[in-house]
């Protein structure tokens, strides 16, 4: 029976039962940060479904094909998801620290001790202080922390969507965005791949954290669509400069993954049920660095 978690577990989950492997770029300036975020998220469905790998859950069949990727959109909507404002006309610094400002508080730390904010906004506490307590900066930083949208704005700008995934496909996280971020031309080409509405954005990326690269997209079937996004990619390193040769390489696990046409998370789910007969120490086996 496939396994849904009920929304006391996913808080639990979230923390403590997925596993994501984010990677962090810079920008140059306001305008090239932008141009960034939004690529990310319009690409996050894509990449999310090239690497989609939490298909087990208790040894049962999770559901899903990126479990992870369905509990991080479910636990906390506030504060996760693709950040559709970040599409509106004049997008900048500021309209990200509006919408953290109106995102409920966890908790500020004061002397070591943790104290709840009951779901008060930032803004609120700013504003009205708690419980004889005025904001600080520090806390202003630490709230940015708590926030986990798909694509995260810090000092650096964190893609937060992929699984994940076995050794051999490590590399190939990092190096796929690298060629779709520091190549205007490949960032360009990789947005118009899904130049989507939020609405359908939001819909496929919902549809892949069951179907991987299974799911269907307004442009197309996702397996189409990643093996271009990844041949842009491809593309993308190859015009940055001989620093990057050996990081066109690491893209060669992902083209396999492509042409099988299966998520790693659907080959897990039919070795589980097939060959590795529920054996726990051959999954992990596979996994091991």
């Amino acid at each position: 029976r496939n396994y849904l978690p009920t929304r006391g577990e996913l808080a639990m989950d979230m923390m403590h039962a997925t596993a994501s492997l984010q990677v962090n770029f810079d920008w140059t300036d306001e305008a090239d940060m932008v141009a960034a975020l939004r690529t990310s998220l319009a690409v996050t469905p894509i990449v999310t479904a090239c690497f989609a790998n939490s298909s087990l859950h208790l040894g049962r069949p999770s559901g899903f094909v990126s479990r992870r990727a369905w509990i991080w959109r479910h636990t906390d909507p506030d504060r996760s998801g693709l950040l559709p404002f970040a599409f509106d006309p004049g997008f900048g610094y500021a309209n990200y620290a509006e919408w953290a400002l109106d995102v409920p508080m966890f908790f500020i730390v004061r002397d070591g001790r943790y104290s709840a904010m009951q779901g008060k906004t930032f803004r609120r506490f700013w504003q009205e202080g708690h419980e004889g307590e005025r904001a600080t900066l520090t806390d202003w930083d630490r709230h940015l922390t708590t926030l986990f949208p798909e694509v995260r704005i810090k000092r650096i700008l964190e893609v937060r969507c992929a699984d994940a995934v076995p050794g051999a496909l490590l590399g190939s996280v990092p190096a796929l965005w690298q060629g779709i971020l520091y190549d205007p031309d490949a960032r360009a080409a990789a947005a118009a791949l899904a130049a989507w509405s939020p609405e359908q954005r939001d819909s496929v990326h919902l549809d892949v954290a069951r179907r991987g690269l299974a799911a269907e997209t307004p442009s197309g079937p996702m397996r189409e669509l990643a093996r271009r996004l990844a041949a842009n990619a491809r593309h993308g390193l190859s015009r940055q400069g001989p620093a990057t040769a050996g990081a066109v390489d690491l893209l060669d696990p992902l083209d396999e993954v492509l042409e099988r046409g299966k998520s790693p998370g659907e080959i897990v789910l039919e070795r589980w049920q097939g060959e590795w007969a529920g054996a726990a120490d051959r999954l992990i086996d596979s996994t091991r660095y």
